[in-house]
């Protein structure tokens, strides 16, 4: 398994969470391509199993990301799933990936979601980073 192959399997289990609607103005996102096209960043993704002692507990706790409508309510978004990728290869690779950059866990998730979201708006463009 490689870097590619986990990009593309949090890829999916982020665009298999849509539609989703925003909690306060009741705007649809029909795709996740559509959420990220007209919602913000708010800061890190975060991989709570891996804040939390390296395990990916049972159930997982996962990787939530906060982004901000733009009737300005924050909205998560919440992976505790992934096919056909187990989120213990995931986080192993996440570990080495920061022990191997000598960066924190938290800098690798910026690096995934960067990846992730210009998979997901490839024919857009690059993502700008918008924290």
């Amino acid at each position: 398994m490689n870097d590619e192959d986990l990009i593309e399997a949090l890829k999916t289990a982020l665009e298999s969470l849509f539609p989703k609607n925003c909690t306060k103005c009741g705007r649809r996102f029909s795709t996740f391509k559509e959420f990220l096209l007209t919602t913000a960043h708010l800061g890190e993704p975060i991989f709570y199993d891996a804040v939390n002692s390296n395990n990916v507990h049972c159930p997982p706790y996962g990787i939530v990301a906060m982004f901000n409508c733009n009737c300005n309510t924050t909205l998560a978004v919440r992976i505790n799933k992934l096919c056909p990728v187990p989120l213990n290869i995931l986080l192993r690779w996440i570990n080495s990936e920061a022990k191997r950059q000598g960066v924190s866990v938290e800098h690798i998730m910026a690096q995934i979601r960067v990846k992730v979201d210009n998979k997901v708006l490839a024919d857009t463009g690059p993502v700008k980073n918008n924290m």
